[in-house]
């Protein structure tokens, strides 16, 4: 992903992985050795903002369908208790 594709999906977390591969690449092709303590400098604070970002559980849409399907299994036992109460 491009940095400016990351920055424009106004997600931090993708922005800085983003900076983190073009800077490693920017190093690795740095041909000016005066750029490059620069360019570490900078690697070395975006890789310190990504290991001090909390760890966000990612649910897998599976999961997420399988939560849904479960609640709305939970709503319908108590509306046929319900039912079965009052008839």
């Amino acid at each position: 992903m491009s940095v400016s594709d990351a920055v424009e999906s106004g997600q931090r977390r993708l922005v800085l992985e983003a900076l983190r591969s073009r800077l490693a690449s920017e190093i690795d092709s740095c041909e000016n050795l005066r750029d490059l303590p620069a360019l570490v400098l900078r690697l070395t604070d975006v890789l310190q903002q990504l290991d001090d970002m909390p760890l966000i559980e990612q649910v897998s849409a599976a999961d997420e369908i399988a939560e849904r399907r479960a609640a709305r299994r939970a709503g319908r036992s108590k509306d046929s208790s319900r039912s079965s109460r009052s008839g």
